[in-house]
């Protein structure tokens, strides 16, 4: 088997085992340098608490012997106070570090010793010296001794603490030597690695990526181009062998599916325009259908409304006889009911008819649309007060805004929040239906909300369509024609004002009417 058939994954198999020989010999190598590097880190903690120790025992030492000298001539409280703390400090600092060294092994282990040993004179001498009853030949002698006792013992430490600085630089040493060796063995086979390593992957890509890659960029060219008849020749390794018959096979099918298109698409555009004709004539007659629909409503409607005013009429005018038997009362109260319902919903279609055909013409006024909205409210508080509801008001401004006036149409105004009050009285069993109005600089913001059924984000899509209702089985309680949220949207339409909804199902609904100033 030649080396060019071979298969891409043996030999990207063993670049990578190049790869991650010369890493795993370089973690090898780095954990080795790590591990001194632990062992240099725990030398050099020991020496540093062996120099801190060492200039503690010092510095506690010269307080000692300026403690000594100052009071050579007498004793006072103060001066014992600190003699008692500084044998306490010293004793503690002897008995660590001589507790270190037997663990650790230190060096100076033995010279500590014999320094703790001048201590422990020093400390007898300086307690004889405060003793009260002595005489001054006696303090002299003291004195002389511990003066003694300080040059050899200061001197020693200085010593010490000297040859620790002198074991921690060599110790830098030995961490610095560590890293250069590491450094030189690094760059050397990085260095092989870039030449052997690197040079083998430049061509490796280049004899199986780039190569093949031209070849196919050159196919897929003339394949934007129209042509389908140029195929590719390469042996670089199996998986492209592959790639490039599967290629040369959907070329030759390409091929073969341009031919037949070619045959075919001479019709193509004979078909578009017969289809696009087609659905022009479609869009044309439902938009004829549309406006005979809206005109047969309208017609249908003027034709009710004439014969029911009649009726309605006649009802009232027998209903005001005195004399009617009980039953017939009843009978004729519930169809006056009735007939004035059905009244309610025509007059709403010829309005929305009216509103739809362009024909409305606002009456356009500066009104408080706060005064508006509160007697609208005090209209529809007899629906609310049946159903124990609560109405509240709220009217806020904004910084620098003084009132709640608005250019409007009162009546048609009127009938938006009336019907938006409607629903959330009528959508709401418990709870409160809540008005609130802010007024600001540019805009009227007016917020009707209620805790009722709520309506979900698949039916607020079509609440604001005529003969539209939310179906749902909670819904289907109430009474409705579908047509008080239309009547809405289009009166905010004719003047330029805006109206949302945000509402969840079982948490209530908020509607907000946007009006420009």
């Amino acid at each position: 088997m030649s080396i060019r058939t071979v298969s891409f994954k043996v030999k990207f198999f063993f670049i990578i085992t190049l790869f991650f020989l010369f890493f795993l010999v370089s973690a090898v190598v780095l954990f080795t340098n790590f591990q001194k590097d632990r062992q240099i880190d725990n030398k050099l903690a020991f020496y540093a608490q062996n120099t801190n120790s060492v200039q503690n025992i010092y510095t506690s030492f010269s307080k000692l012997f300026y403690l000594a000298y100052k009071h050579s001539n007498g004793v006072t409280y103060e001066a014992r106070r600190d003699f008692i703390y500084l044998i306490n400090s010293l004793d503690y600092q002897f008995n660590n570090f001589l507790r270190d060294g037997n663990k650790h092994g230190s060096s100076y282990l033995a010279v500590m010793q014999k320094e703790y040993e001048y201590y422990i004179k020093t400390k007898d001498l300086m307690q004889m010296l405060f003793e009260k009853n002595m005489t001054v030949a006696d303090r002299e002698e003291i004195i002389r001794q511990i003066s003694f006792l300080e040059d050899s013992v200061l001197s020693e430490l200085h010593r010490i603490t000297n040859e620790n600085y002198a074991d921690v630089s060599f110790v830098f040493r030995q961490r610095t030597q560590s890293y250069e060796n590491f450094l030189v063995f690094y760059l050397g086979a990085l260095a092989f690695f870039v030449v052997f390593g690197f040079g083998s992957l430049v061509y490796f890509y280049v004899r199986n990526f780039s190569n093949p890659y031209r070849k196919f960029l050159a196919s897929i060219e003339s394949i934007k181009n129209g042509v389908f008849d140029k195929t590719i020749d390469v042996n670089t390794n199996k998986e492209f062998n592959e790639l490039a018959f599967a290629f040369n096979s959907m070329m030759k099918r390409l091929f073969e599916i341009d031919k037949q298109l070619k045959e075919h698409i001479d019709n193509i555009e004979d078909i578009v325009i017969a289809k696009t004709k087609e659905l022009e004539d479609k869009n044309k007659q439902l938009m004829e259908l549309d406006e005979l629909k809206d005109q047969f409503l309208q017609n249908v409607s003027h034709e009710l409304r004439t014969p029911l005013t009649s009726i309605i009429g006649y009802i009232e005018i027998v209903l005001n006889y005195g004399n009617i038997a009980k039953t017939q009362e009843t009978f004729l109260k519930i169809a006056h009911e009735n007939s004035l319902s059905l009244l309610k919903i025509i007059n709403k279609l010829l309005f929305l008819s009216e509103i739809e055909s362009g024909n409305t013409k606002l009456n356009l006024e500066k009104i408080d649309l706060s005064v508006l909205i509160n007697d609208t409210v005090k209209k529809m508080k007899i629906l609310a007060d049946k159903k124990n509801l609560e109405l509240v008001v709220n009217a806020t401004k904004a910084k620098g805004v003084n009132d709640f006036f608005v250019n409007i149409d009162a009546d048609n105004m009127e009938s938006v929040f009336s019907n938006l009050l409607s629903n959330a009285i009528k959508f709401t069993e418990k709870g409160k239906a809540e008005i609130n109005i802010k007024s600001e600089k540019n805009k009227m913001i007016v917020e009707v909300k209620d805790t009722g059924i709520g309506i979900s984000e698949e039916d607020q899509k079509i609440i604001f369509q005529k003969f539209r209702q939310v179906d749902n089985s909670l819904t289907k309680m109430y009474e409705g024609t579908g047509l008080g949220l239309p009547i809405v949207k289009n009166i905010l339409d004719l003047h330029g004002a805006e109206i949302s909804v945000e509402s969840k199902p079982e948490k209530g609904s908020t509607f907000t009417v946007t009006i420009s100033k």
